[in-house]
């Protein structure tokens, strides 16, 4: 008789044993585990690992690498179980802790891999206090003076000397009407003095009843609250395209994160300050990486069939922003002087405009201002070369008698004029104050308020210094003496000398000339060239660059040295490039965008380029848009602070309400630090605040998938390990005292059996 040969047991199994061998292997197991603990250990605690490949926390964590890994552990967990352990009470604990670990991997998956996280901001309703004057000039925005929240028990209160006085205005009553938080509000105003009340109502139920008029010189309105439907996702950016008045979106998937990386084409990039920036590699590696350039915008989509013309982002800059340097090539006559502040180290670019009065002064109102004056009769002012002594100079010209002081002051004192009879009190000093007289709106200078007694009379005189012309009177009536000074015999002239005062004067037949005062009131004249560089002294310098008659605009982009940067800013200083050709090749710009965080109908274009034959195209660089299952809007933010007002502030609470676009009742809610507020499938919750802690909200917005199975997952990973450590161990005793019995009873019976024969 044959028998068969006898192979060998590796011999007899198959490729797919093998593999189920491996994979139920203890060791293959702990292998991979040890990786993926690994893995998470280093894109955790080690970011610029992940920053190198341009992924941020949880792109990391969505890597097809980490879910092979992530997949193979529990592939393991699942074969390991099937082979190897018997399904018995013994085995229990092994059994959930494995069923733990695959809940809280699959639930891990549908998290990071469906994971969508973003913000709302949402404003307060707000009363706001309008100059007349500035109204008629500088439209709504310019004409705003002040503003209060439109919530009860909130107060304004302000000093304005050009419109009556002391203003002070309280919220008593707020209606609410659904989704039209302060539909209606209360408000109590006192001005003047002696001071004037009125009670007035605020509604949103017209347009006209917005508004009210307070008194000559100002008017209140109501702004709504912000109510929106959309919110902005904070990972994903997109370029938002106009053209032909519509409007469209496209996601800039593979956009870069962490460093400065742009095609060779193009205009160099710099630093802000000096300096030529590199460009970081531009070409992804294969399967590793999470960015692309130049990404394709906007190829196959339905909105850009008509389009004559190409778009493509070919350049990235995590931390930069625009400079605006003038530039000679303009068409229309306005002096400029470009100058470079340097304060303690830190380069100020200055940019005047000498026939703009709210463009004519920059600087630091507490270290150094810069003034550029354009003087049409191109002649020196004898002043400039005047020596002064003090801080706050206040210089008194009487005309009869004739006598001429100079006196250094203090708020709170007063000074009589000898050889004469007045008597002047120093009310206050503002460093900075702004203008709403016609033709110097937004205008801002220096300002002090005088008591005046004599001559006969009693008044107020505010004292303008770059303006003196535009000094006011105010006597004991509280008339307002615009036509001229109530007492014309009387000249006040305010010299701020507290800190370094530059001031370049240039006219058609006056070249630049540099009057610089120092604290004290030292001066000093000097005439100025192109790139001409002064030394202040206590770390202020000033560099002249240039006289520019008729300017133009300039733009490029300036990146942020390392050392300067605010990394928790986000995207927020970012910018792309954008590159737009036609397709006969006629049209071929390139134009770097900066973030902004309003990519809505009325949001300012970033770049805008003219398509021949087509039109004007304008391009916004914004968080991808998203929306929410409703409308939602704020009723008041509200900061509560511990005892005294120390900070950090222990609370912030947005009470919001909400209403689904599918239907039903308005709901009110409020979202405060560890409570969250869902609306459908999103969760809310507190992100920031307003710096004021009152004005706005930022709302976080967020879902949670995974989050039920991978708590489930955790749960059964902690019973199954007590059910491993202490139940099992347990049941083990219980059986071997079960089968320890059963064999005494048998040995017994055996005996029995044995006597008994």
């Amino acid at each position: 008789m044959s028998t068969a040969p006898v192979l060998g047991v590796a011999a007899s199994r198959g490729p797919v044993t093998l593999v189920l061998d491996a994979l139920s292997s203890l060791w293959t197991s702990i292998f991979l585990l040890v990786l993926v603990v690994v893995y998470c250990a280093v894109g955790s605690a080690i970011p610029p690992v992940r920053q190198y490949f341009e992924m941020s926390e949880a792109a990391y964590f969505r890597h097809w690498f980490f879910g092979l890994l992530v997949l193979l552990l529990c592939v393991a967990a699942i074969v390991a179980t099937a082979r190897r352990v018997r399904f018995n009470l013994l085995n229990g604990g092994v059994i959930i802790v494995h069923t733990g670990l695959v809940l809280l991997a699959g639930g891990a998956f549908q998290y990071f891999g469906r994971k969508v996280e973003g913000s709302v901001l949402l404003e307060a309703p707000k009363v706001k206090v309008l100059s007349k004057a500035r109204l008629n000039t500088a439209g709504m925005p310019g004409a705003e003076v002040g503003s209060l929240v439109a919530a009860e028990g909130k107060n304004w209160e302000s000093n304005m000397p050009m419109a009556g006085g002391t203003y002070k205005i309280d919220v008593t009553r707020v209606r609410h009407d659904g989704m039209t938080t302060a539909a209606e509000v209360e408000l109590n105003v006192a001005w003047g003095s002696p001071p004037q009340t009125k009670s007035l109502t605020l509604s949103q139920d017209q347009p006209s009843a917005r508004f009210a008029d307070l008194n000559e010189h100002i008017m209140l309105a109501l702004r709504g609250a912000t109510t929106t439907s959309e919110f902005h996702d904070s990972e994903t950016m997109a370029l938002f395209v106009t053209a032909r008045g519509k409007t469209s979106s496209f996601p800039l998937h593979g956009l870069p994160t962490y460093s400065e990386r742009f095609m060779a084409a193009g205009s160099d990039v710099y630093y802000k300050g000096g300096g030529m920036v590199r460009s970081d590699r531009t070409a992804p590696i294969p399967l590793l990486d999470n960015f692309r350039l130049p990404i394709p915008v906007a190829d196959g989509a339905e909105d850009a069939s008509g389009w004559t013309f190409r778009i493509e982002v070919d350049g990235y800059l995590p931390y930069a922003e625009l400079d605006f340097e003038l530039v000679p090539g303009g068409s229309d006559f306005n002096p400029a002087v470009v100058a470079d502040l340097v304060i303690d180290g830190a380069t100020r670019p200055i940019a005047l405009f000498g026939t703009r009065p709210s463009l004519s002064i920059d600087g630091d109102p507490n270290r150094a201002t810069v003034e550029f004056r354009w003087l049409e009769d191109s002649k020196p002012q004898p002043e400039w070369s005047e020596t002064i002594r003090g801080g706050h100079v206040l210089i008194v010209e009487v005309k009869d008698p004739p006598v001429r002081k100079m006196l250094d002051v203090r708020p709170g004192q007063q000074y009589e004029i000898e050889g004469t009879d007045y008597r002047l009190s120093v009310d206050s000093i503002f460093p900075t104050w702004p203008l709403m007289t016609p033709g110097f709106e937004g205008a801002r200078s220096p300002v002090m308020q005088v008591g005046v007694q004599g001559g006969g009379k009693r008044y107020q005189r505010t004292v303008i210094e770059r303006y003196p012309q535009l000094s006011q009177d105010i006597d004991e009536q509280g008339t307002r003496h615009r036509e001229g000074p109530y007492d014309p015999n009387l000249v006040l002239t305010y010299k701020n000398c507290t800190i370094h005062n530059f001031l370049i004067a240039a006219g058609p037949e006056l070249s630049p000339l540099l009057i610089h005062t120092a604290p004290g009131g030292a001066r000093n004249v000097t005439p100025l060239a192109a790139e001409q560089a002064l030394d202040a002294g206590s770390g202020v310098s000033l560099r002249f660059k240039n006289l520019i008659e008729k300017p133009d605009d300039a733009v490029r982009p300036a990146v942020i040295p390392p050392m300067h940067r605010q990394r928790q800013l986000g995207r927020q200083t970012s910018m792309v490039r954008v590159h737009v050709t036609t397709r006969d090749n006629s049209v071929d710009r390139r134009m770097w965008l900066p973030f902004s965080s309003d990519s809505g109908p009325n949001a300012r274009p970033g770049g805008s380029v003219l398509i021949p034959d087509f039109g004007v195209v304008d391009f916004v660089y914004s968080p991808l848009v998203r929306q929410l299952p409703g409308n939602i809007t704020l009723e008041q933010m509200v900061v509560e602070f511990n005892p005294g007002r120390r900070p950090p502030p222990r609370d912030w609470i947005s009470y919001v309400r909400m209403h689904p676009s599918s239907g039903g009742e308005v709901t009110a809610g409020r979202v405060y630090l560890n409570n969250t507020l869902n609306f459908g499938e999103w969760t809310l919750f507190q992100s920031s605040a307003a710096q004021d802690h009152e004005s706005f909200t930022v709302l976080g917005v967020g879902n949670r998938l995974g989050i039920f199975p991978m708590t489930l997952g955790c749960v059964l990973i902690t019973v199954g390990l007590l059910y491993a450590f202490y139940l099992s161990p347990y049941l083990k005793q219980r059986l071997k005292r079960k089968y320890a019995a059963e064999a005494r009873g048998e040995e017994w019976a055996k005996g029995a059996s044995a006597y008994n024969a």
